[in-house]
């Protein structure tokens, strides 16, 4: 990148070697200008330069993300300002500058004493920004439905989420029983029929899994063994019933959440939360891998996201007013919970169909002011 030079004219100001800028076609003024002359540069936000005489150009900075840049033609005066992210840096920071195939390329290490006095050092992004969980469910009217702890709270939790409204509980009756066992036994039998692709893709390591499962038995060395007895463990859970108690080593983890989206078809958002109500993100969808032998294999997927990542993405479906799949989970309980929203389901899934809304919302005290909506959209 050419160097960058201010449209005040370079050759009318020189630098001392304490940082202060003179005027070198003057003599040396005394004390009280050079008072006079530090207060005329203290809101100038031209670090190591005089300030142009008018307004910088965009056009020679146009390769960069912001419209006007900080630095100056003085490379002994150039901070190392190296930001540790792939995300766009907003204007007024440090832009990584970047050369062939896409490198990044270092500023000079040693940090440089401002003509403000101010030694400007590396800096850094800050840690993730976990928001507080009523941020993710105030936009969808969310709250939460308790489920029993019997250590299957997981399926459990899924189930009130895609069938309860207002219901602030969920207890074992003998129909939702039936309801959850037969969506349990479905994401079990997509875990069975994937297990040996999954195996192939290394999308799961059944050596690893066992330990996981039965950490006081040693896991089989063999990929095939230990594949098998995956196998056996998950046919044994898929015909175990909701309502009955589970070791914790049979909790569900990562591989149960990522059939569960698969099986729901859509990406399933689990809101992990700690005893302070600092709350991660974790998303969980589907998508097609490539066996070695060519095939094309479809399987779950997913894992954490980054805070930003996942609070604007959240952000955009409750703009959209797209209704995501929640889940709750509190680590410090070792429990799920589902995610209730009102009616608020139904007012969206009517503002994009105009047969529902004549067939099932006649009723609702919204009923008009959706058919308003699809009239104007």
């Amino acid at each position: 990148m050419g160097e960058m030079v201010p449209d005040s004219a370079e050759s009318e100001t020189t630098y001392s070697q304490e940082g202060r800028a003179t005027d070198a076609s003057q003599p040396n003024p005394d004390a009280d200008e050079i008072m006079l002359s530090a207060e005329g540069t203290v809101s100038s936000s031209y670090i190591g330069s005089s300030p142009p005489s008018q307004p910088r150009s965009w056009t020679t900075t146009q390769d960069l993300a912001c419209p006007f840049s900080l630095q100056s033609d003085g490379e002994a005066l150039q901070p190392q300002m190296e930001v540790e992210t792939q995300a766009q840096p907003e204007c007024g920071g440090s832009l990584p500058v970047h050369g062939e195939g896409g490198q990044r390329h270092r500023q000079p290490e040693e940090p440089t004493l401002s003509q403000d006095g101010f030694s400007l050092e590396q800096t850094k992004v800050a840690p993730g920004m976990p928001q507080q969980l009523p941020t993710f469910l105030i936009p969808f009217q969310g709250s939460l439905t308790t489920v029993p702890q019997n250590g299957q709270c997981a399926y459990a939790a899924l189930y009130a989420t895609m069938t309860t409204t207002t219901e602030t509980a969920l207890h074992f009756t003998a129909d939702v029983v039936k309801g959850i066992n037969f969506m349990k036994k479905s994401i079990y039998t997509l875990m069975l029929a994937n297990l040996a692709n999954d195996v192939d893709c290394k999308v799961v390591d059944p050596r690893r899994e066992l330990r996981r499962l039965y950490p006081s038995q040693p896991a089989p060395t063999d990929t095939a063994v230990a594949t098998a007895a995956l196998y056996a463990h998950y046919t044994q859970e898929r015909a175990r019933t909701v309502n009955s108690q589970i070791p914790t080593a049979f909790w569900a983890g990562p591989e149960v959440l990522r059939a569960m989206a698969q099986y729901l078809r859509e990406p399933l958002f689990m809101l992990d939360m700690d005893q302070h109500n600092d709350t991660h993100v974790q998303r969980y969808y589907y998508r097609d891998y490539t066996l070695p032998n060519g095939d094309t294999h479809e399987t779950g997927y997913g894992g954490s996201m980054d805070d930003v990542t996942a609070t604007d993405m959240l952000a955009h479906y409750a703009r959209l007013h797209v209704l995501p799949v929640l889940l709750v989970l509190k680590g410090h309980e070792g429990h799920f919970y589902g995610v209730h929203h009102g009616d608020i389901a139904v007012k969206w899934h009517a503002e994009g169909d105009l047969e529902f809304t004549h067939a099932n919302c006649s009723e609702q005290p919204w009923y008009s002011e959706v058919l308003a909506h699809i009239d104007y959209s």
